[in-house]
């Protein structure tokens, strides 16, 4: 997952790049306080996490393996090994506002 995320920066303008110390230093704390939208870094983050589980996790199967959590035969720990991403983040494929968050991410 994070090999997939950090290739997903590859779309990113100039600006959301993290090319230094000092900008790494500051996505960081933006991450340990309240994130404001104000840092196109951080928003880059963002962005790459959301577009790698669009590509790791194609929709059609997104939906099929939905339907097996909701109905008790598959569990996330089951998703995340298939999908090949870290089960803290399966329940990020289930949110009700999945598909707008990865729209958002997409241009």
């Amino acid at each position: 997952f994070i090999t997939v995320k950090e290739m997903m920066h590859v779309f990113d303008t100039q600006a959301e790049c993290s090319d230094t110390g000092e900008k790494f230093e500051a996505i960081l704390n933006s991450f340990l306080i309240n994130y404001d939208g104000s840092s196109a870094v951080v928003e880059s983050e963002i962005k790459a996490f959301w577009r790698a589980l669009g590509v790791l996790c194609p929709e059609r199967y997104r939906l099929a393996f939905l339907d097996a959590v909701r109905s008790g035969t598959m569990t996330n720990y089951d998703a995340a090994l298939k999908f090949r991403i870290p089960e803290q983040y399966v329940p990020f494929l289930w949110h009700d506002r999945y598909l707008e968050m990865l729209k958002g991410v997409s241009n």
